[in-house]
């Protein structure tokens, strides 16, 4: 699908799948993937927290 999307152009997931693919180690690769976790897992941890049920209303049985 992305493919047919992308036009001339090329996305991020594609060039770095085509370097793995080649062999290629860049240093690029490494350091965007750094950069993707480290902006992931505050986001993921940040909407637990706010998702989560406060301990009040866990304490107490349901009726």
């Amino acid at each position: 699908m992305t493919f047919f999307l992308i036009g001339a152009q090329n996305t991020l997931p594609l060039w770095i799948l085509s370097h793995i693919r080649q062999g290629i180690n860049f240093p690029e690769i490494d350091a965007i993937a750094v950069v993707v976790v480290s902006i992931s897992i505050p986001i993921v941890l940040i909407a637990q927290y706010l998702a989560r049920e406060p301990a009040a209303q866990r304490a107490v049985p349901k009726a």
